[in-house]
């Protein structure tokens, strides 16, 4: 698929065929709005007809439910959104003298946020073992190769830019920095896009050390991002791509210039801490955040790293599990890797050791 613009005079026969084929389908169900301030594509709009319709839909998940009842082998909804997004980026006007990037990042992240579906159902079948895990593993090609063509779209467009199109974005609010270095392998770990991103650095291991500025276990430890996407985004680290970095030579304990000599492992602390202080601890997943703890430590973090919190006291990785009202269980197990790294100094025997307590978890 060529990169082809849309034109706003043609727009208007796009607008006329596309009325009448929801006109045949969704009638007394949907409309289509025009929205004078928003630039082509995005003037036309489909909305439900009563926002009554639209609650019980949405509230009542019953969409879903009517697609696990009419599931096919051969369709999988997020992978058609994932095309869609890809030939709208394609399509969207973008210019480098005034350039929209929110359009850019509405459709990038839009797709992004469909193939981390993709990939969550492509898990659920490989753990399962189910018959559809074929047609799964086609699925989760194809959205691979829409998100290559995703990345090679925008830096075609952009390509007199001198940073990456990723590090166009804004960046979060707090300790971030971006400086402009950032890559589409960073934005797919934020993304959650696990799969992916394995693929990826499988292909060329040495760009977890020669990636400049932001490691991408940082962006792992803390793939917070801003997106004009409204929808909820998950935080938390992302304990998979974690472990995979970590297991490929990520170092928790490198001195990051761009973070004025900060470690991932102290700047992933601090996060907790601060996640500590407000309600949205609630909403983190604990075992993505106790297992993160677990796997940084045995892979070498600094296990008498300290944290300054806003009395200007020192806490340690304990304090900060507690404090984030992890389970006792939880702390005992942070507990005992902390022990374990105290008295295992030979090398190769932290690894056994490490086998052994997740042995004793299972």
């Amino acid at each position: 698929m060529k990169i082809e613009l849309h034109v706003a005079k043609d727009m208007n026969s796009v607008f006329e065929t596309l009325k009448k084929r929801l006109n045949a389908r969704g009638k007394d169900l949907l409309y289509v709005t025009l929205c004078r301030d928003m630039k082509s594509p995005l003037q036309y709009q489909v909305d439900f007809l009563h926002r009554t319709v639209r609650d019980f839909f949405i509230d009542q998940q019953v969409i879903n439910q009517m697609m696990r009842t009419r599931e096919t082998l051969s369709f999988s909804p997020a992978l058609s959104v994932c095309r869609i997004m890809l030939a709208l980026s394609k399509a969207v006007p973008f210019s480098t003298s005034e350039p929209d990037f929110n359009q850019v990042f509405l459709f990038s992240d839009g797709l992004m946020r469909c193939a981390c579906t993709v990939e969550e159902e492509y898990e659920t079948y490989r753990v399962a073992s189910d018959d559809r895990l074929h047609d799964a593993q086609n699925d989760l090609n194809q959205t691979f190769r829409l998100l290559d063509e995703l990345d090679n779209t925008n830096t075609a467009r952009t390509g007199d830019l001198s940073a990456h199109w990723t590090s166009l974005k804004d960046i979060p609010k707090g300790a971030f920095q971006e400086r402009n270095l950032k890559n589409f392998i960073g934005a797919a770990i934020q993304s959650r896009l696990s799969l992916y991103v394995k693929q990826k650095i499988t292909q060329n291991k040495g760009q977890i050390q020669t990636k400049k500025g932001r490691p991408l276990l940082d962006y792992a430890l803390r793939p917070t991002m801003v997106t004009p996407l409204q929808l909820p985004i998950q935080e938390g680290p992302v304990l998979a791509i974690v472990q995979f970095l970590l297991e490929n030579g990520a170092d928790p304990n490198e001195k990051l210039k761009i973070y004025g000599g900060k470690t991932p492992w102290s700047l992933f602390l601090s996060v907790c801490y601060g996640h500590s202080l407000g309600s949205d601890k609630c909403g983190l997943d604990t075992d993505e955040i106790t297992g993160t703890m677990e796997s940084m430590l045995l892979h070498g973090a600094d296990s008498a790293c300290m944290v300054t919190d806003n009395r200007d006291e020192q806490m340690n990785v304990l304090e900060i599990a507690e404090r984030m009202e992890l389970s006792e269980c939880r702390v005992c197990r942070i507990r005992k890797v902390m022990r374990a790294k105290e008295t295992t100094q030979q090398p190769g025997l932290l690894k056994r050791v490490r086998t052994l307590i997740w042995g004793e978890l299972e």
